[in-house]
């Protein structure tokens, strides 16, 4: 017993390590300007993505689960690698990995360290551009609006980033968010939305602090459980949501036209997508290219997992969010509530799938009575925050 707390207790930093590595470095170079570049610091990505993959895939293999629990996942595993090797999109094996591995992890303190990072990274990017290293781009809208990207390869990588910088303050806090730090980030999204007009996430930053408003507001006991409620049928309302537009919505029609317009045309290519390849059981190549020949992603975690990743590792995400929202039910109302957050962002942006946006997915392994906790201090720690 003592030598598995030992063993157990050592794989806990080794995961934490992990994790802010990945977090820094899928922050450093895809989603800056780094991207295209410099192909130097592209193949220190591939490596490092390789080299975690394979240490997190031994911590998994240590891990305390059961034989069929571990059949089943080692399944999963195998599924998002042969995803992998098909069309060399790694999103989904590493939320996987994160989430297997991230058994006996404490995740307030991991995020707290990662918060770090998460600010040093956000800050080289833009330090780079402003000393000329990385180079700016503009993006105009079809209003003729011009969007600037500080170093970022998109604007909405860079709204992205800064909104998940403010969920990951909200969820480190070990008190009530005081009327200074709302502020605070109000302020700070606010400078940074004139250069990146991310909409929504200057929408869902509005939204998510006056949510904190509110509840701190009115003592919302009742709010906080109908938060908590949410979370699972957040799950099932914005795969079944995202899944029927596509599907079910006829082109041509006045839905299809309102929500397209809503959308910002990525109904549209939504559905070039789909009509192109449908959905499969297993993952698939897909060449990104738009039907006009340019670059163009599907901008939905949830169509784009079941397009690109098939129905099989759709289901796995799928099963993944509804663990993670089952986990932090006992949590206070803070994690439940950045967690509906994320699931919103995932309707617009597919970058969800991926750990170093998708935070939660060290809950996962959440125990309300972590049976290996690595000292008296790290539980000080728990009862303190």
């Amino acid at each position: 017993m003592e030598k598995n707390k030992r063993l157990q207790s050592f794989l806990n930093y080794v995961y934490g390590a992990a994790f802010v590595i990945y977090t820094f470095f899928s922050i450093l170079v895809p989603l800056s300007n780094f991207n295209v570049q410099s192909i130097e610091f592209v193949n220190i990505y591939k490596f490092v993505k390789m080299f975690l993959m394979v240490v997190l895939f031994i911590i998994f293999l240590f891990r305390n689960y059961k034989f069929k629990t571990f059949l089943l996942m080692a399944f999963c595993i195998l599924i998002g690698a042969y995803g992998y090797y098909v069309n060399s999109e790694d999103r989904m094996l590493m939320l996987i990995l994160f989430a297997f591995a991230s058994r006996y992890i404490h995740p307030k303190i991991l995020l707290r360290y990662d918060f770090v990072v998460r600010i040093i990274a956000f800050s080289a990017i833009i330090f780079l551009y402003g000393q000329g290293v990385l180079r700016n781009s503009y993006l105009l809208r079809a209003n003729g609006v011009m969007r600037s990207t500080l170093g970022f390869s998109h604007p909405n990588y860079g709204g992205i980033l800064l909104f998940t910088i403010i969920l990951e303050w909200i969820l480190i806090k070990n008190k009530k968010v005081n009327i200074f730090e709302i502020l605070s980030m109000l302020g700070i999204s606010c400078f940074f939305y004139r250069f990146f007009l991310a909409r929504t996430d200057w929408i869902l930053t509005i939204l998510l602090l006056l949510s904190i408003i509110i509840i701190q507001l009115f003592d919302g006991s009742k709010l906080t459980v109908i938060i908590k409620k949410c979370d699972s049928i957040f799950v099932w309302l914005m795969s079944i949501l995202s899944l029927s537009v596509l599907l079910f919505v006829k082109q041509g029609t006045i839905l299809y036209l309102l929500i397209n317009k809503l959308l910002s045309s990525r109904l549209d290519i939504f559905q070039f997508y789909y009509q192109l390849v449908g959905i499969k059981l297993l993952p698939q190549k897909i060449t990104v290219y738009f039907q006009d020949s340019t670059f163009a992603g599907m901008d939905n975690a949830y169509i784009f997992a079941a397009v690109y990743d098939g129905l099989i590792l759709f289901v796995v995400f799928f099963v993944i969010e509804q663990i993670i929202a089952k986990k932090i039910q006992v949590a206070p109302y803070n994690v439940s509530l950045v967690f509906l957050f994320i699931l919103l962002v995932g309707l617009t942006e597919a970058l969800i799938i991926y750990p170093f946006i998708n935070m939660m997915v060290i809950y996962f392994g959440q125990e309300s009575n972590p049976p290996f906790m690595d000292n008296k201090d790290l539980e000080s720690k728990n009862e303190r925050g």
